[in-house]
């Protein structure tokens, strides 16, 4: 494991003001971007009282049966129907005139949902993904609630840990650094690192590390409290601005 951590490139510090630790995930990420936009998404929504949740199931199918913003095919409905009808048999017990067991109930309500989920809901996503515009009236015509999803952007400057103690590594998002310079100015020419155990008093990593956006240092003292942060220099000569990782203590 450490040959191949190294293998991203290592490089011996071994300064007295060297202090970092170890962890297997990001320990502090310095700058979160904000995400990119994800497509609807129909989910399921139903409420949990057994009587409500019929009135849901059967709203459902009318919403289906002949949508026009998606064809839902009749053999589907004739389908979730049979466990539907199921459901409401186990739901309530008519000759005892009360409820059914709980496990019943359960039982054939998750077979409905399951029916749901690989049956109607595909359809329904698929149509709402072929036309993005209309994508949330196709969902909610169907009585399926709209989720819209993000994706994380990856951080400008993230602090992880590796498996040995006392060592850490640096990684560089350049796209994310450079996204406020002009067009063209995505060349990372050289990345500047400094170290503060105050935050206030900076000193550099290394004046070594060149344009190097992922590397590992090691010789940080175990139990330290250390800030880091990086400045890249870009093509055409033009610098970012500093990026700050929260505090960071070496374990």
């Amino acid at each position: 494991m450490e040959a191949k951590l190294k293998a991203l490139t290592h490089h011996k510090s071994g300064k007295s003001m060297g202090m970092f630790p170890k962890f297997q995930v990001p320990v502090f990420l310095l700058m979160s971007m904000p995400g990119t936009g994800g497509k609807p998404q129909a989910t399921i929504d139903m409420p949990r009282q057994w009587d409500a949740r019929e009135t849901k199931l059967e709203q459902m199918e009318t919403s289906w049966t002949g949508n026009p913003n998606v064809t839902i095919p009749p053999g589907d409905i004739t389908g979730y129907n049979a466990l539907v009808v199921i459901y409401k048999l186990k739901a309530y017990d008519v000759k005892q005139r009360k409820l059914g067991s709980v496990s019943a109930r359960n039982t054939t309500y998750r077979n409905v949902l399951a029916f749901i989920k690989s049956v109607i809901l595909p359809t329904v996503q698929l149509a709402a993904n072929a036309n993005p515009g209309a994508a949330n009236t196709i969902i909610e015509s169907c009585l399926f609630k709209v989720i819209t999803y993000t994706t994380p952007s990856k951080p400008a400057f993230a602090v992880y840990s590796t498996l040995i103690s006392g060592e850490i590594k640096f990684v560089l998002n350049v796209k994310a650094m450079a996204a406020t310079l002009d067009p063209g100015s995505d060349i990372l020419l050289s990345a500047f690192y400094m170290q503060s155990l105050d935050g206030i008093n900076w000193t550099p990593v290394d004046s070594s590390l060149g344009a190097r956006s992922k590397m590992i240092i090691d010789g940080f003292p175990v139990g330290i409290t250390i800030h880091f942060r990086v400045q890249g220099t870009f093509s055409k000569g033009r610098k970012s601005a500093w990026v700050y990782a929260p505090p960071f203590v070496v374990r």
